[in-house]
């Protein structure tokens, strides 16, 4: 199943390069390109495909109410946005010291920040959501849940897909795997273009 779906990805990714290479990023081609790298990083990771067809039902995002769930839900597009956005513009930044280094190092380097800028965002996403649980659930105390920064086990059971792992963890690991065809894409589209 891995090098079906692997395949699939690769396939997708080329489509979506053959559709795209020759238009200039605007922000509906940055959300688009935000859509087709998850989509394709959904294709590739095959060891998701079981829980996201059983729908995740011990997860505790069903134990909240429909107005819950959309304020959670929406809570993680918009933050996804946020962070392909914050992505770009990191990207187009570093795109402009092409000159100066070769376009594989800058590659290689914006998604080595990518990485990094995830990991912040993934540090600090608990407290956004808690923040939100207390409008939600009366009762809950004021209170910090951060654990530390990059807690490195956490995040390799996220670039791993964890068949256990819950649907928040999943979602994350999809997103961490984003940042590299995306931020590849934003390079090719930079080279292409000239």
């Amino acid at each position: 199943m891995t090098a079906l779906s692997t395949g699939l990805a690769l396939i997708w990714f080329a489509g979506f390069w053959l559709l795209t290479r020759d238009k200039a990023p605007n922000l509906w081609r940055l959300f688009i390109g935000m859509i087709a790298c998850i989509i394709g990083v959904g294709i590739a990771a095959a060891g998701i495909w079981p829980m996201i067809t059983a729908g995740y039902p011990d997860d505790s995002y069903w134990t909240l109410g429909i107005a819950g769930r959309a304020g959670a839900l929406g809570i993680s597009l918009f933050g996804m946005v946020g962070v392909f956005w914050l992505f770009a513009v990191k990207t187009r930044i570093i795109s402009s010291l092409r000159t100066q280094v070769s376009g594989t190092a800058c590659a290689l380097f914006d998604i080595a920040i990518g990485m990094l800028v995830f990991g912040v965002v993934l540090t600090v996403s608990p407290q956004v959501f808690y923040t939100f649980y207390q409008f939600i659930f009366e009762g809950l105390p004021s209170q910090w849940v951060i654990d530390g920064l990059f807690d490195t086990p956490h995040l390799q059971a996220i670039a791993t897909f964890q068949a256990n792992a819950n649907l928040a963890d999943h979602i994350a690991g999809v997103v961490l795997w984003a940042i590299v065809p995306f931020t590849v894409w934003l390079h090719l589209q930079h080279w292409w273009r000239g």
